[in-house]
């Protein structure tokens, strides 16, 4: 995939120095690699899951919203390898609207980021 936005790189930059912040990394420490490119249309979802990391560099992952008309899309994180759901408060981390708070998606990338033993769901796209 090339990207050919000529602000991708330097605001990927930004974001992974945000993301370190977050997460509590180096930002020197921290790098991100396209891995997938996942297109999502009206009704899909995805089930409860993680990213399986053969690397032992990887700390996480973190997805990307690029700009697009829609709504739903809530995405839940999970700390444990045990399907829950958010009443599980031991296990549930956080959900959030790929949408954005405003639903400005349509104008705006939004992220999430997890570190790589989390799991997560994406409610269905509407």
């Amino acid at each position: 995939i090339d990207i050919q936005n000529p602000l991708w790189d330097s605001s990927l930059s930004k974001l992974i120095k945000t993301v370190a912040f977050k997460l509590g990394i180096r930002p020197d420490d921290l790098s991100a690699k396209l891995d997938m490119l996942l297109y999502m249309e009206k009704g899909s979802s995805i089930d409860w899951c993680s990213d399986v990391e053969e690397d032992d560099n990887i700390v996480g992952s973190m997805l990307i919203q690029l700009p697009s008309v829609f709504s739903g899309g809530k995405i839940s994180v999970f700390d444990g390898d045990e399907e829950v759901d958010e009443e599980d408060e031991a296990n549930f981390i956080t959900s959030f609207f790929m949408g954005g708070p405003n639903n400005e998606a349509e104008f705006a990338c939004h992220f999430v980021c997890h570190y790589s033993d989390c799991q997560y769901e994406i409610e269905e796209i509407a």
